[in-house]
């Protein structure tokens, strides 16, 4: 699990680095979709866990 959620960050980091050379202007509503998403996520987690 934990071998999966650093590859995927590390996917994470290198999409939005090439996203920032390729298009820039496209990174504030990329990182907020990101965000929200991230923020879903947590709160599925969150109440699976209960």
């Amino acid at each position: 699990m934990l071998l999966a959620l650093v590859a995927w960050l590390l996917l994470t980091a290198a999409g939005f680095t090439g996203l920032a050379v390729v298009a820039p202007h496209a990174l504030p509503a990329v990182l907020r979709t990101t965000l929200f998403v991230l923020l879903a996520c947590a709160c599925m987690a969150g109440l699976f866990s209960l």
